[in-house]
């Protein structure tokens, strides 16, 4: 029922969505009209998200979990600039994490400041 009055406000009220919903890079909470929009694919659960309940109240969910793993490890790897790191990416495993991190140096224990040393060698 929800899909369908969606769908019906977005037919009503799209060309309004796009000349008037502001552009916001991240948007945590509020409510996500523009996620609705053909050109976003109608995204429901994005445009519900961030209402925080005032839109939809989740009564029943079912989850899929998976086994925790047997152990976790954290690998740094430094390069040079953007563009090696970019480089290199298609060697990481599936699923890595590849954040950007804008520093080069890392704070220790003690609070003091030290270089990255690894290096990645292809």
């Amino acid at each position: 029922m929800i899909y369908q009055q969606l769908r019906e406000l977005v037919d009503a009220r799209a060309d309004q969505i796009r000349e008037r919903y502001p552009r916001i890079p991240r948007r945590v909470s509020g409510y996500n009209l523009d996620s609705l929009l053909p050109e976003q694919g109608f995204d429901v659960a994005r445009a519900l998200a961030g209402s925080e309940s005032t839109l939809v109240t989740i009564l029943h969910a079912e989850l899929r979990l998976v086994p925790k793993p047997a152990a976790q490890a954290l690998v740094v790897l430094g390069y040079p600039d953007i563009a090696s790191a970019a480089d290199a990416a298609p060697a990481r495993p599936a699923g890595s994490c590849c954040p950007r991190c804008s520093a080069r140096t890392s704070s220790g224990p003690s609070g003091s400041s030290r270089r990255f040393s690894t290096r990645a060698t292809g």
